[in-house]
């Protein structure tokens, strides 16, 4: 029982058996690998782990387009009709906007 409150509290609202959820598990890996890798060049400065860095957000974000276009799928309307969808979409151009 506590397992599974812990797993859906961190999981968040998106991950309970929707078909998007394992695209959106791989996205919010590959975002934290990339702010991870662009700390660690704020601290190193070496243009090795900026290329690192902004590859794995590129990547994230080409995951998180297909996730996306997943729920879009699934749910049969574009995806903006709730506070969830919304803010995910938002992330996604944040993403781009930065790359």
């Amino acid at each position: 029982m506590l397992q599974s409150m812990t797993s859906a509290w961190f999981m968040g609202a998106s991950f309970s058996g929707a078909p998007d959820s394992p695209y959106f598990s791989v996205t919010f890996a590959l975002y934290l690998l990339g702010f991870l890798a662009f700390v660690l060049y704020g601290a190193v400065k070496k243009d090795g782990v900026a290329k690192t860095a902004i590859t794995l957000l590129a990547l994230g974000g080409v995951v998180h387009t297909v996730a996306i276009g997943g729920r879009w799928n699934a749910a049969g309307h574009i995806p903006f009709t709730n506070m969830y969808e919304y803010a995910n979409i938002m992330a996604w151009m944040s993403v781009f906007s930065f790359l």
